[in-house]
């Protein structure tokens, strides 16, 4: 699919070529103004513009949303919502997987399986134990430098 910048997007405003934005992606909703139950108007004042937060409290019917997928033609630059993940797999407790969207911005996504930890995995509470243990450590001696400094 093509992917348009909110300038592009911006220039379709009329009731004829009216383009609208919603999650990050963009529909030429044209077609649909006229059988709009609120009206043409509602759309055409968002035209070219962002009707995710508009649309959402409003509160359309799950139908409404799957309307969306007849008008899609295509993603707003720099949008990440069309980034899906993998599905976990495997035997492990938690999986780990770096996602890296159309813009090249990633991010790192942790599954928890849902699955028992196994002991010597890294993830047992010991371990979290001795971190925060450190934690606590490393902020007494900075509270105790930073008092006795002050003296």
């Amino acid at each position: 699919m093509p992917t348009f910048t909110q300038e592009e997007v911006a220039k379709h405003t009329s009731e004829k070529d009216c383009w609208v934005i919603f999650k990050g992606k963009v529909y030429d909703v044209s077609e649909y103004l006229d059988d709009h139950p609120g009206g043409v108007e509602i759309i055409t004042d968002l035209a070219g513009m962002d009707c995710t937060e508009d649309f959402e409290d409003t509160g359309h019917s799950e139908e409404a949303y799957d309307m969306f997928d007849e008008y899609y033609i295509g993603d707003l630059e720099g949008s990440t919502s069309d980034v899906v993940a993998p599905a976990p797999s495997g035997d492990a407790a938690a999986i780990k997987t770096t996602v890296t969207a159309s813009n090249n911005a990633s991010v790192e996504i942790k599954y928890d399986t849902g699955k028992p930890k196994t002991p010597n995995s890294g993830n047992d509470n010991g371990s979290v134990m001795i971190m925060a243990g450190a934690a606590v450590a490393v902020g007494a001696a900075a509270a105790f430098f930073l008092l006795r400094k002050k003296k």
